[in-house]
């Protein structure tokens, strides 16, 4: 059974909210939600039914909306080690 402060941060991190300078669109947080599990570009791509071009112009924009610049800052994020 996981606790409150993982539910409240689950929900800041899949709505955007509090840590993303903007809300994430549903298939940003699908997308996000394929980063965070460790698929491929190409993979979430499959997953989500798009092109894998499509899915990389969304990770760009998730990157930017977070202020990070790779998965691993944005997995920091993730785990609470990013936020102060």
């Amino acid at each position: 059974m996981r606790g409150i402060r993982w539910f409240f941060k689950h929900q800041m991190l899949g709505e955007g909210v509090g840590v993303a300078s903007a809300p994430l669109t549903p298939v940003e947080q699908q997308v996000l939600q394929g980063l965070l599990l460790g698929l491929t570009e190409k993979q979430i791509a499959e997953q989500n039914n798009q092109s894998p071009h499509t899915t990389h112009d969304h990770v760009k924009r998730i990157f930017r909306k977070y202020g990070v610049s790779s998965r691993s800052v944005l997995m920091a994020l993730w785990l609470g080690k990013g936020l102060i």
